[in-house]
């Protein structure tokens, strides 16, 4: 009969994995169990380090914290080229639905400490078929040449001209009214005339146009979305 794991084999079982990578990857395991500090040219150095339950773990500022777990107070040491380092690394990609690099990194640390982590993650990354998909620049089309409305000069401003209204927008005159406005801009100098129009309508639209050149003057083209409220009908 097939018996499942505690989680206290579980927890077991990595405290065993954890101890055999660290006596594989570093010479400083019996320096430390006496109580004597890391040499100078130690990769252990520069970190806050300590023997605990077997282990080396680094000894951080939230030991005193209560109600959180004893491997994430203190979370155990692990090089990034160990074998069993990659393995956990890769679950716990996998754990966190292919996330990015930062995002497993920092849940790593909830449990262990990798040396040279963010390379060790971008390998396991790099590995994975799905990652690679993910991580694919993808390619960016061609912008298409501007229209020679666009690209005159030594015209004045608003010669060629663009057209459209937004709105509605709730105004008080008496009562309350809707009213538009007609947004006017130059193609070539992406200067802006606003307009009020009282609604979408043909005359409307008209009486706008009308007091636009009154104020810039007469046009040589006129671009428009040819919206079949205002703009078609005034063609007639």
């Amino acid at each position: 009969m097939r018996q499942h794991c505690s989680d206290e084999d579980g927890l077991a079982a990595e405290r065993l994995l954890t101890k055999a990578a660290q006596m594989d990857s570093f010479e400083d395991i019996r320096i430390l169990t006496i109580g004597q500090p890391v040499e100078r040219n130690s990769r252990l150095h520069s970190l806050n380090v300590k023997m605990e339950q077997g282990m080396v773990k680094l000894n951080t500022r939230i030991s005193r914290t209560e109600g959180v777990e004893e491997e994430t107070k203190n979370v155990a040491i692990l090089a990034g080229e160990h074998q069993y380092t990659r393995l956990y690394i890769a679950w716990t990609y996998f754990k966190m639905h292919h996330g990015g690099v930062e995002t497993v990194v920092k849940e790593l640390h909830l449990r262990i400490w990798v040396l040279r982590s963010q390379p060790s993650v971008r390998s396991i990354i790099r590995n994975c078929l799905l990652g690679r998909i993910r991580n694919t620049k993808h390619m960016e089309p061609f912008t298409g040449a501007h229209p020679s409305a666009r690209l005159v000069h030594h015209q004045r401003p608003f010669t060629f001209t663009g057209l459209d209204f937004c709105g509605p927008y709730l105004v008080t005159v008496g009562q309350h009214q809707k009213r538009y406005v007609a947004l006017f801009t130059c193609l070539t100098t992406r200067a802006v005339h606003l307009e009020l129009a009282g609604s979408l309508s043909a005359d409307a639209a008209i009486l706008t146009f009308r007091r636009f050149m009154a104020r810039r003057g007469c046009l040589t083209e006129i671009w428009s979305d040819r919206a079949s409220i205002s703009f078609v009908p005034t063609t007639n």
